[in-house]
């Protein structure tokens, strides 16, 4: 009891009570062409509800709903190295999941711990025992799909874990493994300012063969993080394809493995894109190419390109099963359960870099707090919202200032591509709409959030959106009215008031400019995913291309303006070199940074004008 009540105590951390505390905080991936994130509920859990330590085998999750999750491993398994896993040391208080590690000693000034023998090498070591505790969820996950985790790692040598696993222990994906604490002695402070960005294939037994990446790129660090230990990081994985995954901390792309190639965002924030040097033999019994000197040695050898394309086009080795231990066409296949846990390395504990005796006894720096975790699927896209006889084209409207600059503006986000807007006139409270065409000849404004129309126009009545007041964040609805003779007016939806007339249509909707009340700026409303323009300016008589944003910055997309299906689009590096080609099927056309250096280029519309675009 006297355990359970110092846990109580130390674990009030995390506090958010909405609906899911991840509500407000988009998926960072990209669910691809028409398809949106679709929440897997039963695999999330934002751990807002109590489960205590028991010795017991249990299930636990929310009340009132079937179960998340198991609190031990999925197997038997006790655990690696001198771990002992135990299912007495998980637990859910505080809005958060606990699991903690801790020593069983032979005397009372706990300087003699038990110990666990383990196999090492060719032999057998034996270490201080750690008693650790693991979940394993009760539910599946297979590519494509997104995992994310908001947690607190450990200001301890143990892993700090969070990972998928195949049942047949065959596959892994390893969302975080972070051993965040350098040590009283500093003795682990090289891996405590890294987090391990890795998967696993293995053979079992009696053959057992274990591979993962391990170039110097996979141990992940930040600028002036000198320890992850005590540190808040989100950190999930896009499992996009049995080839293909992608790492993201913070919201924040970092890593890439694709098929036989990898790109690693470096401490400094450019990109690097490496593929293996080679190994001895692409049989199972291979080994990896391995540097032999320098501050790399011991790490997989790679060779750089210039891009991520280069690297895998010259390329002979997969970087996801190099020695084919699946013996599936090297590729993620399996379903994978999900596993949060504590433990100590046999690797970690071999080097003696494993918490000592006084340090296992802090019991907040070896207590992993996991907030959330969420996992999502891309699914298409429903274009029949409900609770209406108007089939809409599913339309995503930005703004283009008419004069000057000509450049699209922040009505359009960078993630989602909605128009957003305030719910009534609460200041902060965003509510996103989409614009379809109705069966009147007009258009009709489609809340996100509400799930129905909230304004439906014939043709020349029009809803747009302005800045209400000097508050640039509290918006409000206005009607616009063909007033005759190329005239329009503008009715506020908030008062009733019409508070514009007699402006140009062909220079419509309006928008205020700057926080100037009466100070009027023109924009063009347009479709960019449709199959026109819903303001008389169409395509045809807009010769004009943008890129923005420029500068961009590495590995985010730009967009080309005003492009039609078939336009070409050509990129060249500064000395004239073609990059690639690609060819429009949209009135927008989104182009990956991802692949390219840093510098200068030029991109070509239908062997127009180059315009010049700056990565940095």
């Amino acid at each position: 009891m006297k355990l359970i009540h110092l846990f109580f105590l130390v674990t009030v951390y995390f506090g958010s009570y909405a609906q899911y505390d991840w509500d407000k905080i988009a998926v960072p991936a990209k669910a691809g062409n028409g398809k949106v994130w679709k929440l897997q509920e039963q695999a999330s859990d934002d751990f807002n509800y109590t489960f205590n330590p028991t010795n017991s085998n249990a299930n636990f999750g929310p009340p009132g709903k079937p179960a998340k999750w198991n609190n031990f491993f999925h197997n038997g398994f006790e655990g690696p190295g001198p771990t002992k896993w135990q299912r007495n040391h998980v637990a859910v208080s505080g809005g958060s999941l606990n699991i903690w590690a801790s020593r069983r000693f032979f005397d009372d000034k706990k300087t003699k711990p038990y110990m666990k023998s383990f196999g090492w090498g060719n032999g057998e070591i034996s270490r201080p025992e750690t008693i650790a505790g693991c979940i394993t969820s009760k539910s599946r996950v297979k590519f494509p799909v997104f995992v994310e985790a908001k947690l607190k790692i450990m200001n301890s040598s143990l892993a700090s874990d969070v990972w998928l696993l195949s049942p047949d222990d065959k596959e892994e994906i390893d969302i975080i493994e972070a051993y965040g604490g350098a040590g009283s002695d500093g003795r682990n402070a090289f891996f405590a300012e890294r987090i391990h960005l890795s998967h696993h294939v293995f053979i079992r037994p009696p053959n057992f063969k274990d591979y993962q990446p391990s170039d110097w790129n996979s141990w992940f660090r930040r600028t002036n993080v000198k320890q992850w230990g005590g540190k808040i990081v989100r950190i999930g994985v896009y499992w996009k394809s049995p080839t293909r995954i992608e790492y993201y901390i913070d919201g924040k792309l970092e890593r890439i493995l694709d098929n036989d190639a990898i790109a690693s965002r470096l401490p400094n924030g450019t990109w690097e894109y490496t593929y293996p040097a080679g190994v001895t033999s692409t049989g199972q019994n291979g080994k990896l190419v391995r540097v032999n000197s320098g501050q790399e040695k011991g790490f997989q050898k790679m060779t750089k390109a210039a891009n991520l394309n280069v690297a895998k086009n010259a390329s002979n080795v997969s970087v996801i099963d190099p020695f084919n231990y699946l013996e599936n066409g090297r590729k993620f296949s399996r379903e994978m359960d999900i596993i949060i846990n504590v433990e100590d390395q046999s690797w970690q504990a071999e080097s003696r870099r494993s918490p000592n005796n006084s340090e296992i006894q802090n019991f907040n720096n070896n207590n992993l707090l996991v907030d959330w975790i969420r996992v999502y699927k891309p699914v298409t896209t429903t274009t029949n919202p409900p609770n209406t006889n108007t089939p809409p084209i599913g339309s995503i409207i930005t703004l283009r200032k008419t004069g000057g600059d000509r450049k699209f503006v922040s009505a359009v986000t960078e993630l989602k591509n909605d128009l957003y807007a305030n719910k009534a006139t609460v200041e902060g409270n965003r509510q996103h709409f989409r614009v379809d065409k109705n069966n009147k000849g007009g258009i009709s404004l489609y809340s996100m959030s509400a799930k129905k129309y909230v304004q439906t126009n014939n043709k020349n009545q029009y809803v747009i959106l302005r800045a209400r007041g000097n508050a640039p964040l509290s918006w409000e609805r206005l009607q616009w009215k063909s007033k005759g003779k190329g005239k329009v007016a503008l009715k506020s939806i908030h008062n009733g008031k019409w508070i514009q007339a007699a402006h140009n249509r062909n220079n419509a909707p309006l928008f205020p400019k700057g926080n100037a009340d009466k100070s009027w700026e023109t924009f063009d409303w347009a479709v960019v995913k449709g199959a026109k323009f819903l303001s008389n300016t169409t395509p045809n008589t807009i010769s004009s291309h943008e890129v923005y944003p420029n500068p961009v910055l590495a590995g985010n997309d730009i967009v080309v303006t005003n492009t039609k299906i078939g336009d070409s689009i050509t990129l060249f590096d500064i000395n004239g070199k073609l990059i690639h080609t690609i060819h429009s099927n949209d009135l927008e056309t989104s182009i990956s940074t991802l692949n390219l250096s840093l510098g200068i280029y030029f991109i070509k519309i239908n062997n127009t004008k180059s315009k010049k675009l700056i990565i940095q």
